[in-house]
């Protein structure tokens, strides 16, 4: 019978995690297939530690100092989002803490250091910044609304140098310092953020994201991961394309079995000749937390360890590997994260160490005692206890109907008279039955025939290249066109349009649907109730706050003068609100002012804004 313990690891267990440890060591490298670079600095292919270097040859640089952090807001840490969750087509490469809904919380410096990067952008991170530590590590800050102190005066000063409010700054070492504790920004909710809170991040010098918990930075951690459901999927090693094809859902339930509290699914499953093994194991982490993503997996077969996955780190060349960890057409059905216990042949990240890609095998009538053990950063672990019987049946799914067969190691360029579609090698995790069609009958646009790409669920880690050779875009349409993806029964801005050759073309990093629109309708700016602008007398500190919007495209650049001068005016997409702070610095107060506003959107179409106000 298959028997998990619930909450606490007894004895027995223990014995087998140490037995897993030390057999891991030895385990034959990284996954089929992982790139030697990936392997840490120093680190030889065996795993030993290099020879040291000759007489009269230059030594290693001093060891960097050990500091001790702090934490990046004031008060016990809750989370919203743990270090390494799977998120689309990327590992989450720090941890959310949540600031109670709201925007303004003090952000604090972890240790001394100074300001390295200081980037803000519409979208990602939104207002961003680095601070380098004396050990070499990097604290980064994400989704702030506002910087502080010399920070954010340096930040405006560059700002208003190259007249735009979307920046990346990079100011010399030591130009800021800050200690640990100072109040470095406040918390906010730009870019790419569903609410507020803090993104926080440690990065390393070897472009590594670290797990903040187990690098200096923990947090209460007092509660178990729990293995909900196992799926179990028939593999066939030449056609990995269909492998969530065939996929059995087993619930874990709880029951008593001579009186300890075990995790159950059934006495055996009876499996084909090879299967792939995966789990749903969130993670509560305490009671001020929301449900994360646990740290470590591991599987154990007649006491052998054949699959190990940690999130100790994660390479930035390696995060878009992240939709090949999970069941991606369970995760778009459900929300659910499947985690895969195998690996795909395309998927190089460092962070697995397998036997036989992880793998069952099993013969007719041989049964195998399997072992999983989910794990979260503080070492609170659930585990899953199960027996599988081989029928023997050897699993076959045809490559589906394909116009090509593509190689995830070998790429393509795939098309027909209407399109064409570069794939670089490695941008796949396994091979597919590459197929295509247009979409003639389904609507969509009257400057291109719709083409749908092959299909939604299958994982590229790299963009690949879509041209149309076939429009009906005029000469003097063309600043105006952009790609759209299809999006419930109707299109949507996908990317800007690039032309080479007369021809448009982009970059995607998924399949799907795609066409031309055209944009001639400029953005709309409008003054808000209670808060106009336009020939009013103003006192004091005053915020200049207007909405603007547009139809069908992004908002690209926001251009406002005063009295012809340039001033810093901030965009917040989400909130469809631009903003500016009257300074004597740069507005002289007492005077008629001339506001002069042009907003442009991703295809070039203008609004403008011009009108007196005093202050």
């Amino acid at each position: 019978m298959s028997a998990m313990k619930s909450h606490r690891i007894g004895a027995g267990t223990i014995i087998l995690l140490a037995l897993l440890a030390a057999l891991l060591a030895p385990m034959a490298g990284r996954t089929e297939g992982q790139d030697s670079a990936q392997r840490p600095t120093g680190a030889t292919p065996g795993g030993e530690a290099p020879d040291a270097p000759p007489a009269g040859e230059k030594s290693a640089p001093a060891p960097r100092p050990r500091l001790e952090y702090g934490n990046p807001l004031p008060g016990k840490l809750q989370l919203s989002g743990s270090f390494g969750e799977i998120r689309p087509r990327h590992y989450h490469g720090g941890v959310d803490f949540r600031t109670n809904q709201q925007e303004g919380m003090p952000i604090l410096a972890v240790a001394d250091g100074y300001v390295s990067l200081v980037s803000i952008q519409l979208k990602g991170y939104g207002k961003r910044l680095h601070i380098t530590h004396p050990d070499g590590k990097t604290s980064v800050y994400a989704h702030l609304s506002e910087l502080t102190g010399p920070i954010r005066s340096w930040v405006k000063q560059e700002q208003y140098k190259q007249k735009s409010y979307v920046v990346e700054l990079t100011p010399e070492p030591g130009e800021l310092p800050v200690r640990r504790n100072d109040t470095v920004a406040l918390s906010g909710n730009t870019g790419s953020s569903g609410g507020p809170h803090l993104h926080f991040e440690l990065r390393d010098e070897q472009g590594y994201q670290l797990s903040p918990y187990g690098n200096g930075v923990p947090y209460e951690d007092s509660m178990n991961p729990t293995i909900r459901r196992l799926y179990v999927y028939p593999i066939d090693p030449g056609n990995f394309e269909e492998a969530t094809t065939g996929r059995s859902t087993h619930h874990v339930k709880k029951r008593t079995l001579r009186g300890r509290r075990v995790n159950w699914v059934a006495d055996t499953l009876r499996v084909p000749s090879i299967v792939g093994l995966a789990i749903d194991v969130p993670d509560p982490v305490n009671s001020g937390s929301l449900t994360c993503n646990i740290h470590s997996m591991d599987m154990v077969v007649d006491g052998k360890p054949v699959f190990h996955f940690d999130l100790d780190r994660v390479h930035l060349d390696s995060t878009a590997t992240a939709d090949g960890h999970i069941d991606l057409p369970i995760r778009y059905q459900s929300g659910i994260r499947g985690q895969f216990l195998f690996t795909l042949p395309g998927n190089t990240n460092g962070n697995y160490r397998s036997r036989g890609q992880g793998l069952i095998r099993s013969r007719k009538g041989q049964v195998h005692h399997v072992l999983i053990i989910a794990r979260d950063p503080a070492g609170n672990a659930d585990t899953l206890r199960l027996v599988t019987k081989g029928t023997g049946k050897n699993t076959v799914k045809p490559m589906r109907k394909a116009q090509d067969t593509i190689r995830w190691a070998q790429g393509a360029m795939v098309g027909d008279s209407i399109y064409t579609l570069s794939i670089a090698p490695g941008s796949l995790l396994f091979d597919i039955g590459y197929h295509a069609e247009h979409l003639h009958q389904r609507g969509g646009t009257r400057y291109a025939t719709p083409i749908a790409l092959h299909k939604w669920g299958v994982p590229m880690r790299k963009y690949s290249t879509l041209t149309l050779l076939k429009h009906k875009v005029p000469e003097r349409l063309k600043p105006h066109v952009f790609f759209a993806t299809q999006s419930g029964k109707g299109w949507a801005y996908y990317s800007q349009a690039w032309w080479y050759k007369g021809k448009p073309y982009t970059e995607i990093r998924s399949f799907g649907a795609f066409t031309l629109a055209v944009d001639t309708t400029p953005p709309h700016i409008a003054q808000l109730p209670g808060r106009r602008i336009c020939h009013q007398r103003f006192k004091g500190n005053r915020t200049l706050e207007l909405r603007v919007t547009d139809s069908q495209t992004p908002i690209k650049s926001i251009n406002g003068l005063i009295d012809g001068n340039w001033t810093l005016w901030e965009y917040e997409p989400k909130t469809q609100r631009i903003k500016h702070t009257l300074d004597p610095e740069h507005t002289a107060p007492g005077h008629e002012h001339n506001l002069h506003l042009e907003v442009i959107d991703a295809c070039g179409n203008k609004a403008t804004l011009e009108c007196p106000f005093h202050w």
